[in-house]
């Protein structure tokens, strides 16, 4: 039987193509043919993928895996195969009253006359077998308690940057079916006999891990909204929660590498990985189970590009995000203009003379003059699109957007980083284990003393998240930061104009932001003279070649605020040691910046670094650079 198991190849099932890009089912192909396509639960497979290493799973609690991964990507496969209309490739039992579930590869996945026909009978009890064991395996611990761990539930601090008039309006799907509707599923109650060979070890068998964890899929999802099940349940309903939850993970995250831009990969920095993660939320309906709902779309943009000379001869690699908020529109705009610009920009310069402060001083002016610029320009834009509405030539709506944006370039040993908002940029090395904090940008917040002044004097007040008026005292302060506005929020004391631009929605709630200097947002800027909020940016130069000099080890880390505004600690300072310490330990042990990048994105992953009990996540784009 074993050579005719090893007869039998991945390639010879009948896969549809979409399906053969999935690595977790080619993955566990490889485990049921090796096994015989005997009936497996989640646990045995995720022991079968570690020991035969066919795939690498994350691992969470003491180097295990949980099963809930394993049901996720067959959820996933499952649905995937119901769109393409093609029978699905995994069989589904339900054994034991339905407690316990067993897979096992469809019979139609097989060629005519296969090995596995005769025995390919779905209404059969399953014979659960062990599964092998890799030498140097961790045995998972035995649970010695029954008690439940409370968890402690936090107060969000997050807000987004502006408040919406609604919730959000793509198209809402149910929860994926739990088996293809062609697939039988029978509840066989049986006394289910243990086949245990020499190769075999019951103890792999034995996991008590129930967190969900993400697995190096290549699924990612189009712009729509989903609807996943994740609340207090029955059994069979919990199970199927754990399932949607961990698909809806790997649907809404995707990664990109250097290969996947158009770029010279000569040319330093190269080893860096992008990860991008959709916002969801999870909205309060009475009397119906808790819901996680996606946003229609990521605001999110981004772009690495290579500059070059007028000769072709390329000079500097640029990294940029923009963080758009109100639509996506301002922060596309961004990620599409900056690259031309900015090469016209560096055109002038060389990066010997950035050592001279003057400079510095003339680039810096530069720079703000081509942000200014493509401020301008997208404000213009927006100001048409709302006279043209408002005379009655348009019939669609214009929307009134805006975006953060964070851009570093690496020009020679200079690192160059402008940032406007509250994206921010952490550099950071590490000698003996130990990791320091070279460098942050400082988020454009209310509460920094030398913007609140401006707010105020060009018409903007200073809100709550309930739309309360906080107090303000117009005489300067000495403190660079005002802690009665730690929480604020902008709006305008007065917003009428002839425009149209909208001031606050039917119920009579004002747009407000939570950031005080962005790109576009014309209600905020109805004055090119007195603009509630900037646009001028905070640009900083860094000499990477010192780093190198103290450490042959060091990362930038450049993201939304979809990061900083989801984890435990509050205070940026301590945010960036925090993010510097972990993202140092993980390149410590040999993680790939793309693992990184996926772990950082998934904020309901890492319990230790995150908030878990918040009710919506911001987008969230994570650009990972190891220098």
């Amino acid at each position: 039987m074993k050579d005719q198991n090893d007869s039998l190849t991945v390639e010879s099932l009948e896969l549809h193509p979409e399906l053969r890009k999935n690595k977790v089912l080619t993955a566990m192909c490889h485990v049921f043919l090796k096994m015989g396509n005997e009936w497996l639960t989640a646990k045995q497979i995720v022991a079968a993928c570690h020991a035969l290493n066919v795939i690498r799973l994350r691992q969470v609690r003491q180097g295990k895996t949980p099963a809930s991964t394993i049901q996720g990507s067959i959820s996933i496969v499952l649905s995937t195969a119901t769109q393409l209309q093609v029978p699905p490739p995994i069989s589904k039992l339900k054994c034991d009253g339905g407690r316990g579930t067993y897979y096992r590869l469809s019979p139609e996945l097989f060629p005519k006359g296969s090995i596995f026909s005769d025995k390919m009978t779905i209404d059969t009890a399953p014979q659960i077998i062990a599964t092998p064991t890799s030498g140097n395996s961790v045995q998972p611990k035995r649970r010695t308690t029954n008690k439940k761990r409370k968890r402690t539930v936090r107060a969000s601090s997050h807000s987004k940057k502006r408040k919406r008039v609604e919730g959000y309006k793509g198209r809402r799907l149910g929860p994926c079916a739990s088996e293809h509707p062609n697939t039988k599923s029978n509840s066989v109650q049986s006394n289910v006999k243990t086949k245990v060979g020499p190769e075999f070890d019951w103890l792999d068998l034995i996991d008590s891990g129930s967190d969900l964890s993400d697995v190096d899929s290549d699924w990612s999802s189009e712009s729509e909204s989903y609807c996943v099940t994740n609340g207090r349940l029955n059994t069979d309903s919990m199970t199927e929660a754990s399932e949607e939850m961990e698909s809806l993970i790997d649907m809404l995250l995707t990664t990109y590498q250097p290969t996947d831009f158009a770029i010279d990969t000569s040319l330093k920095p190269s080893d860096f990985c992008v990860g991008q993660q959709t916002g969801y939320s999870y909205p309060r309906l009475r009397n119906r189970p808790k819901k996680r709902v996606a946003k229609p779309q990521c605001e999110d943009s981004f772009c690495i590009k290579d500059l070059h000379m007028q000769n072709g001869q390329p000079i500097t690699r640029l990294f940029c995000i923009a963080d758009g908020h109100g639509g996506a529109g301002c922060s596309k705009f961004l990620t599409e203009r900056i690259p031309e610009m900015i090469e016209k920009l560096l055109q002038n310069y060389t990066p010997f003379q950035m050592c001279k402060v003057s400079v510095q001083e003339k680039f810096k002016q530069d720079m703000t003059e081509v942000i200014k610029c493509l401020d301008n320009e997208y404000l213009d834009r927006k100001r048409e699109e709302f006279r043209r509405w408002r005379n009655q030539e348009s019939k669609v709506e214009p929307v009134d957007d805006g975006a953060t944006l964070v851009l570093n370039i690496f020009f020679g040993d200079w690192l160059i980083n402008a940032n406007v908002g509250d994206s921010r940029t952490v550099l950071a090395h590490g000698i003996r284990n130990k990791w320091t904090v070279d460098f942050a940008s400082e988020d454009h917040k209310p509460y920094l003393e030398r913007l609140a002044q401006n707010i105020f004097c060009n018409g903007g007040m200073f809100v709550d998240n309930n739309d309360k008026p906080i107090k303000f005292d117009p005489v300067r302060h000495e403190r660079r930061i005002r802690p009665s506005l730690k929480r604020a929020r902008i709006r305008l004391q007065d917003a009428n104009n002839d425009l149209g631009i909208p001031y606050s929605n039917g119920r009579g709630i004002n747009w407000s932001l939570n950031v005080a200097a962005t790109i576009g947002d014309l209600l905020f800027k109805l004055d090119p003279n007195k603009p509630v909020v900037s646009c001028v940016p905070d640009i900083y130069f860094t000499r990477l070649d010192r780093l190198s000099d103290t450490s042959g080890r060091g990362f930038l880390l450049m993201s939304t605020d979809g990061l900083f505004d989801h984890m435990y600690a509050s205070k940026p300072e301590v945010q960036n040691l925090t993010i510097a310490t972990q993202v140092g330990r993980k390149i410590d042990i040999g993680e790939s910046p793309m693992d990184i990048v996926k772990h950082l994105c998934n904020r309901e992953g890492d319990r230790e670094l995150f908030e878990n009990t918040l009710q919506e996540y911001d987008d969230c784009t994570c650009i990972l650079v190891k220098l």
